[in-house]
């Protein structure tokens, strides 16, 4: 996640980027410098919203939640009872493994009947195009029945991600990109926690980001479906795909909220304490405050929810750098220095990424490494008991 409004030609270039701070601190800002009027008048009225952002983001995460335990307890529901018609003889229903099996046959199945209907309406077409069309049809059927959840799920929010950029680039649009898929701590808007983990401007931005999460998150998710089925006292499930989903949410969710907080409880007051000071530090101490509550956007902060979490599951693996791809070093280390760095960003007084965010998406990270897939479980299994007693009680 990045800071916008860093780099004045930048703001200057894309002027609704800027727009939420300028709304922000309009005249009476300036009059409070000037003594015009008083500090405690703008602290008043320019006071950000603290509870709501808490509140919106604690109902928001617990219903995404909730909606991925129970979908995916619906489709386990599923296979599980078309695998268990004929078999009698069985104790107990299908295991996760045959149940994703069972999923991936009737993959292969529909790709291949939908591979039959494109050679019979390809089989006019000019010789060499309808050999190349056919074999690249063939080639993307068969990287999607080979490719598991985790990395299904990734491309999937990675097309998410590049829709927003996209919606980014019309010029017409960037005023209300600028109002719906920025998060600024005083714009009093909580929908935004959301919307900006979605959210690049620029290529370089999104590039970094989604290369991460398909190198990183395809790995964090594929473990949060080997845990559910590598302990025998958990729930089965015939995919993962709906609990990624949760995760990367859940983890940009939270970033963002960290972020949020630390700027309403403490950059904010202090940038209103250093209007009255009236010394000589009241500039740069302004300056350093305002900067930590300008609008920020990016996944930055569910990377590194993935990235963590991936990290603390698979110790062994090493990582290597974007621009040395032959010096590789061990992934705790990889990821240790990312978040050491963060810590030097916040202790520095950095400006340009928002480092608060990135911490809070490890934070996220090491805590559902911990408790996550446990919860995951309780979730799935009170929601499985409350849908079974809604079912007696209508019988």
């Amino acid at each position: 996640m990045s800071r916008l409004g860093w780099k004045l030609p930048f703001c200057a270039r894309i002027r609704p980027v800027c727009q939420p701070w300028t709304r922000v601190a309009p005249r009476r800002f300036n009059s409070s410098l000037s003594g015009g009027e008083s500090v405690e008048s703008f602290a008043a009225h320019h006071r950000p919203v603290f509870w709501r952002p808490i509140l919106f983001s604690v109902g928001v995460g617990t219903g995404t939640y909730g909606l991925a335990a129970y979908y995916t307890n619906e489709d386990t529901r599923k296979w599980a009872k078309e695998l268990s018609q004929g078999a009698w003889w069985r104790a107990g229903g299908p295991t996760s493994q045959e149940m994703q099996r069972a999923r991936k046959f009737a993959l292969h199945k529909q790709l291949t009947t939908r591979l039959k209907d494109v050679v019979e309406s390809t089989k006019n077409w000019p010789a060499m195009l309808r050999v190349y069309y056919q074999r690249a049809w063939i080639s993307g059927a068969e990287a999607t029945l080979n490719t598991s959840d985790g990395r299904k799920a990734a491309w999937m929010i990675l097309g998410l991600n590049a829709l927003v950029f996209i919606g980014w680039q019309i010029p017409v649009l960037r005023s209300r990109m600028a109002a719906s898929f920025l998060h600024s701590p005083l714009s009093g808007k909580s929908y935004t926690l959301v919307t900006s983990a979605f959210s690049h401007q620029s290529f370089l931005h999104i590039g970094f980001n989604m290369f991460a999460l398909i190198s990183f998150g395809s790995a964090a998710f594929d473990w949060l479906g080997a845990q559910q089925f590598s302990h025998s006292d958990r729930e089965p499930e015939s995919t993962y795909l709906y609990h990624s989903f949760s995760f990367y949410l859940l983890g940009g969710i939270f970033a963002s909220l960290v972020s949020h907080v630390v700027a309403t409880r403490f950059s904010f007051p202090r940038m209103v304490a250093a209007l009255t000071t009236g010394n000589a530090a009241t500039s740069a101490a302004l300056a350093a405050n305002a900067s930590s509550i300008l609008p920020s956007l990016g996944a930055s902060g569910a990377i590194y929810a993935t990235v963590t979490l991936s990290a603390l599951a698979l110790p062994d693996a090493s990582v290597s750098f974007v621009f040395f791809p032959w010096v590789q070093v061990p992934i705790s280390a990889g990821v240790g220095g990312l978040v050491l760095l963060d810590i030097v960003g916040v202790l520095r007084g950095w400006r340009m990424f928002d480092h608060w965010a990135h911490l809070g998406g490890a934070a996220f990270g090491v805590f559902y490494f911990s408790y996550g897939p446990q919860i995951w479980n309780w979730t799935r299994r009170r929601l499985a008991q409350a849908s079974d007693t809604a079912s007696l009680q209508k019988t």
